[in-house]
């Protein structure tokens, strides 16, 4: 009876294991080393793959042909084979990708992540949900930075009534201080949101609606079709408004670029105008931005590259790790003092 109890023991303690290690968020598998097939300053359409460095197009029956995008640049590339993915929309091979370990305060299993890594930082976009008595959902944005072992928040930015269901989708930086953030509908596919975030100023500076986006890194701008909700004849209307869509400049000599400081046709800073309550349309209502102070903490997350025979580094912290091997031991007495 007593081994049993103690088996019994052995058991629990593994279970108990198990869920803390489950517990732990699993690392984000970021791209690190990319590149861009859209070159040029108009949109790249069509179904790209790469043999050694080739680019290649795919057909609607599965054929091949070389693609006039060209070769890839560099020995890596060259030697790359493999899909094109897709970053705000355009095409890009992922050379590489890194595994980011997502900070103790980042670790909430009901909310969404995503994080983009920059040369001496890394980005994380966090979307939370809170319902309140009333059934209004609120869905809040945080970003945050850390850059070394300091772990900022830079900002928060939430919809008080997020009518069309919209939740975060892809983050990417687009110049050294600025970060876009892409939310799509779940009840509206051709219905977007592009927010556009500035690290340095710690604020939301931009945003724009869209069905349809591209970004074309080469002249800092977006190929963007205006947005349609669902409606009867939802294929023609985005027919019609795909023929009408615009290449707009991300930048102008003020800082971003005045197509993307509106809310629902107001003029003015994002920020100022939401802080005033200015509202946008029914999709990002009641938008409200906030810019804390920064306050920094030991950070817990790091950038890791490992090789590619190595395991990504644990999650776990050492004291657990610690309290962990003091259980283990005092178990595995009970289960010699058992048999004995």
């Amino acid at each position: 009876m007593k081994i049993y109890r103690s088996q019994v023991a052995v058991l629990l303690f593994v279970g108990f294991l198990n869920s803390i290690s489950s517990a732990q968020i699993a690392p984000l598998s970021v791209p690190f080393e990319v590149q861009f097939l859209n070159r040029g300053s108009s949109p790249v359409e069509g179904q790209f793959l790469i043999r050694a460095g080739q680019v290649f197009e795919t057909g609607a029956a599965g054929n091949e042909k070389p693609s006039t995008l060209g070769p890839l640049s560099g020995p890596k590339a060259a030697a790359f084979t493999g899909a094109v993915e897709t970053i705000l929309g355009a095409p890009v091979v992922v050379l590489t990708r890194q595994e980011v370990i997502v900070p103790v305060g980042l670790q909430n299993a009901k909310a969404t992540l995503r994080a983009v890594v920059k040369p001496t930082s890394i980005l994380f976009v966090q979307e939370t949900r809170t319902l309140a008595p009333t059934k209004q959902v609120t869905t809040e944005f945080s970003v945050s930075q850390l850059v070394n072992d300091s772990f900022t928040t830079l900002g928060r930015f939430s919809f008080h009534e997020n009518t069309y269901n919209q939740y975060l989708s892809e983050v990417w930086v687009i110049s050294d201080e600025v970060l876009a953030i892409v939310t799509k509908s779940s009840r509206h596919a051709r219905l977007n949101t592009l927010f556009i975030f500035d690290t340095r100023r710690r604020q939301l500076v931009g945003m724009r609606e869209f069905s349809l986006l591209q970004y074309l890194p080469s002249s800092s701008s977006v190929w963007i079709a205006q947005s349609v909700a669902n409606c009867d004849n939802i294929e023609e209307v985005f027919a019609e408004v795909r023929s009408k869509a615009q290449v707009f400049q991300l930048f102008d000599d003020k800082g971003i670029s005045r197509d993307f400081q509106a809310l629902d046709g107001v003029d003015g800073d994002v920020a100022k105008q939401a802080e005033s309550g200015s509202t946008n349309d029914a999709a990002s209502a009641s938008l409200r931005i906030e810019s804390p102070q920064p306050v920094k903490q030991a950070a817990e997350a790091k950038l890791t590259r490992p090789a590619p025979s190595e395991e990504p580094a644990s999650s776990t912290p050492w004291s657990i790790v610690a309290v962990l091997i003091v259980a283990a031991c005092g178990l595995l007495w009970l289960l010699l003092k058992g048999r004995k």
